[in-house]
This record gives structure tokens, C-alpha cells and sequence, in this order.
């Protein structure tokens, strides 16, 4: 990455010997290990800098609630954001406790089959999940209302609580600061 990003690269060019090597230095030649671990610190501060990482990580934060660490808690970030919407929308979420986990109808994770390729493909519908919740307006209060008798149509045909098909709890992202701004340091709102 280093090279690609800064033009240069690790001081022990060859990956697959890498190990190797520096095992070799750190049984006889030290101070050439040392110089190896601070050029490599140092190329981790360029790229942090290059490439804004830091700005970034910390707008993420302010946005989702969680510590720069912890960005992989998905679950976490979105009561963030959603609890409060949903508190004031009128609606209390239970906690469930501990809940036996299901399997899940539709999901497959296929077993590791460990080797070299000279193709790989890996979806990652991760992403694709909280598409589908923005576009369809997927979220618990929906199902909630959703789950509700019907009302009747007003004069246009529409349910009296068509209102809650545009307007609900999730957040909506042109409401919520520009991460991709704040990272090519535009102003965010």
C-alpha cells in the first residue's frame, strides 16, 4: 500500500521472504531490525496522513456514537442513531435479554476451503442489508405500524398513514454529516 500510495516501500522488499528476514536480523543484526521497525512506522504515519484516515475515522465516530475502535459493530452504531428517532416517534424498544440464537432462512456460510486461487470471488451482502433497509424503509416501528389494522384510504386512494412511509425513525443521509466530505475535507453540515 505504501508503495502504491507514497511511492516507496517497506525496507525488506520481498513479502514472501519477509519473515524470514526479519527473524534473521533480529538474531544478528538488531539495530537493522530496529531501522526496519521504524521505517515501517513511519510509512503507517505517512499513509494516516495521505490519505486523511484520522479526520475520517473520527467524523465516523461523532456520527455513529461508537469509539474509533469500534467500527465493526454495526448493531451497536445503529441504536445510536435509531433509539432516539424512535423515542420520539412515540415507541419504546424492549430489551430482548438474551435470545437464543436462529438460524436465519436465506443465509448460507460456506465452510473455509483453505489453498491458493487464481480466482476468488467474495460477495459481501453486509453492505447490501442496509441498502435494502433505506430503500424500503425497513425498520421496527414500520413493522410495528405495518403490522397495524388498516385504515382507510383517503380521497386520493392513499392509507390515511401514508405519512409514515416517507417519514419514520431511520436516519436519513442527507441528514447526517458527509463522511466522504469530512474525508476529502469539504465542509460537512
Amino acid at each position: 500500500m505504501s508503495r502504491e500510495l507514497l511511492g516507496e516501500g517497506k525496507a525488506i522488499n520481498n513479502p514472501w521472504q519477509r519473515m524470514a528476514e526479519i527473524n534473521q536480523r533480529f538474531a544478528e543484526d538488531k539495530p537493522a531490525l530496529a531501522l526496519y521497525n521504524l521505517k515501517d512506522s513511519e510509512l503507517v504515519t505517512r499513509i494516516f496522513q495521505h490519505t486523511e484516515l484520522m479526520p475520517f475515522l473520527l467524523e465516523r465516530a461523532s456520527v455513529n456514537g461508537l469509539a474509533v475502535d469500534r467500527h465493526g459493530r454495526s448493531v451497536a452504531a445503529f441504536s445510536h442513531l435509531y433509539l432516539p428517532r424512535m423515542h420520539r416517534a412515540g415507541f419504546v424498544a424492549p430489551n430482548m435479554g438474551k435470545v437464543a440464537p436462529q438460524a436465519s432462512p436465506g443465509s448460507y456460510v460456506m465452510d473455509p476451503r483453505p489453498g491458493l486461487y487464481d480466482s476468488v470471488l467474495v460477495p459481501d451482502y453486509k453492505s447490501l442489508y442496509p441498502s435494502i433497509i433505506r430503500t424500503f424503509l425497513i425498520d421496527p416501528v414500520g413493522l410495528v405500524e405495518g403490522m397495524a389494522p388498516p385504515y382507510e384510504p383517503d380521497s386520493v386512494g392513499r392509507p390515511l398513514w401514508h405519512p409514515l412511509l416517507t417519514h419514520h425513525p431511520l436516519p436519513a443521509g442527507d441528514r447526517q454529516p458527509n463522511l466522504a466530505g469530512a474525508r476529502s475535507g469539504e465542509k460537512t453540515e
